[in-house]
This record gives C-alpha cells, sequence and structure tokens, in this order.
C-alpha cells in the first residue's frame, strides 16, 4: 500500500505521533490480542513494511505508544500537582487528577487495564507497564514523604506501599463504575468526588 497523501511530506516526528494515535484508536477498539500490524497499517494509510521499519513489531509499536502516551499523561500530572504549596494540597490533587484522568477517559483506563493484564504473559510488555507504575507512584511518593516525615514508623517503602494503596483504590473504583454503571446510577458520582479524594487521603495519612 502506498503512503497515504496525509503522511508525505511530514517530518518524521509527525508522522510516528499519527501512527501512534491511529494505533490508539484501534487498541481501543478491539484490544491487544486483535489488533495486527496489518490492521494498524491499513487504518493508518500506510504500508505494513514502513510500519515495521519504524516499530519492527507489535510489541515494539505498543511499548512506543505506551511511553508517548502515558509520559504525556505524567507529565500533565505531575504539572498539576507541583502547582500546589502544601503537601496535603499536592496529594489532593494527585488524587484527582489521576481520578480524571481515567474517569472522565474510560478508554483509557480499558487500554491500561488490557495491558497490565498482558503484563502478566509478557515480558516485554511487563517491563514497560511496571515502569507506568512506578513513575505514577513516584508523583505521590514525595508528598505522602513530606507529610509523613518524622512520624514514627516512617520509611520510605511504607511511602511507596501507600502511593500504590491510593493508585490501586482509584483504579480498581473508576473500573467498577466504568463495569456496572448501574450500581452507581443512582448516587452522583461526579458531584461525591470530592468526599472520595478526602476518603483517601485520610484513610492512607491518617496518624
Amino acid at each position: 500500500m502506498a503512503e497515504s497523501l496525509a503522511l508525505k511530506g511530514l517530518p518524521k516526528e509527525d508522522k510516528l505521533e499519527y501512527i501512534l494515535n491511529v494505533t490508539a484508536r484501534c487498541f481501543e477498539e478491539v484490544g491487544y490480542n486483535q489488533i495486527t500490524m496489518d490492521s494498524i497499517a491499513e487504518r493508518a494509510g500506510v504500508s505494513k513494511g514502513t510500519l515495521t521499519y519504524y516499530f519492527h513489531s507489535k510489541e515494539g509499536l505498543i511499548s512506543s505508544l505506551i511511553q508517548h502516551h502515558v509520559g504525556k499523561l505524567l507529565g500533565r500530572l505531575k504539572e498539576d500537582i507541583d502547582r500546589a504549596e502544601t503537601p496535603e494540597e499536592k496529594l489532593r490533587i494527585g488524587i484527582k487528577s489521576y481520578w480524571d484522568a481515567f474517569y472522565h477517559d474510560p478508554n483509557r483506563l480499558k487500554a491500561y487495564c488490557d495491558l497490565s493484564a498482558q503484563a502478566f504473559f509478557n515480558a516485554n510488555l511487563k517491563v514497560e507497564i511496571v515502569r507506568v507504575q512506578r513513575a505514577t507512584r513516584e508523583l505521590l511518593v514525595g508528598p505522602i514523604g513530606d507529610i509523613l516525615s518524622g512520624r514514627p514508623g516512617f520509611n520510605e517503602k511504607t511511602v511507596a506501599m501507600k502511593a500504590g494503596l491510593i493508585i490501586g483504590a482509584i483504579e480498581g473504583f473508576v473500573q467498577q463504575i466504568i463495569l456496572d454503571p448501574e450500581s452507581f446510577a443512582e448516587g452522583d458520582v461526579e458531584a461525591g468526588s470530592k468526599d472520595i479524594f478526602q476518603f483517601l487521603c485520610n484513610s492512607f495519612i491518617q496518624e
């Protein structure tokens, strides 16, 4: 297949971003197991040879997709957190921003859960998912560490565990809302989100 007119003359960086965006849409529609290099190439309007030249394999393409999209997401989350002044405010904003990232974009959580499941059986994807998890925890480790510093039993492992628990709670609850919206139809999740954020803060950062 000849390269699409839309890609001709584009700088390499723009061309790669276009392909990654197409890949993301395909991934959201059918999931990891169903997408192929052929289907992505056809959707993007490029030859399979062009796709393979840039990304080598399906795993390479998905790894690049994770790095590209997650890098942007974590960058935005860090900007949100850095704007806050106190550790408590940084933590609340971090929790809210991470919640918003999934609650307002269910496809993002679906893709993340899909890849996380694949990571149990795919060593290359495991490397990428673990990197994402560590980088995400690190966003909350700073504020939590500042809040807990000096308290009895304080140590870095405890801080990392609390950050992981907060992140897991957010991901798990949003997943329930996406999979079983009827159970939450009578409640205003959006209006109650402030209580949820405060609950998370109090549950994991209390004395």
